[in-house]
């Protein structure tokens, strides 16, 4: 059950990327065709390298502190967080400008929730590789959804995906929550 719980958090954090990717190739961003590709897969490393590199603070943390109470803490927050952004978004769709000192904000930014994630479930002690390929799995089925919403600027349904996501995310935490107390 906890391992169900640990999947919906992760598809819940990889929705982050949804608005993303939709902005990115909207009518309203100042990029050609071939350009968002490279800022797409420049997000995709970015956040995997962040998982990567969670794993191992999250054990060099669980290993000093083996305190399982301090995950469950970082993915409530993380679930707060991610319901207050859903909830304080403006409905406009601003013009994106893709310099690179923002392309290296929106990538490291983005990467943050992931991050966060990876340190959690190694702090939980949860060793299970499938939540590794089902967060990165996600992202990339997030990201490739936001491009083909994006560019069709079919902006509702990305907002209605998002919304869900972030319940899933919500369930998962309080799932989580239940079973560890």
């Amino acid at each position: 059950m906890i391992l169900y719980a640990i999947i919906l958090i992760a598809i819940g954090i990889a929705a982050d990327n949804l608005m993303i990717a939709g902005l990115t190739l909207s009518k309203t961003a100042s990029i050609s065709n071939r350009k968002w590709v490279i800022i797409l897969l420049l997000l995709f490393i970015v956040q995997y390298q962040m998982l990567w590199l969670g794993n191992f603070v999250g054990a060099w943390a669980h290993y000093s502190t083996g305190n399982y109470l301090l995950g469950t803490g970082l993915l409530l927050s993380v679930a707060i967080n991610i319901c207050r952004e859903l909830f304080q978004q403006k409905i406009t769709h601003p013009v994106i400008s893709y310099t690179p000192d923002n392309l290296l904000l929106l990538a490291f930014s983005t990467s943050m929730y992931v991050f966060i994630f990876s340190v959690a479930v190694q702090w939980l002690n949860i060793h299970d590789q499938r939540l590794n390929y089902w967060l990165v799995g996600a992202i990339l089925i997030f990201l490739n959804t936001g491009v083909i919403l994006g560019r069709l600027q079919l902006y509702k349904p990305l907002r209605f995906i998002r919304f869900t996501c972030t319940g899933m995310l919500l369930a998962g935490t309080l799932i989580l929550i239940l079973k560890t107390l």
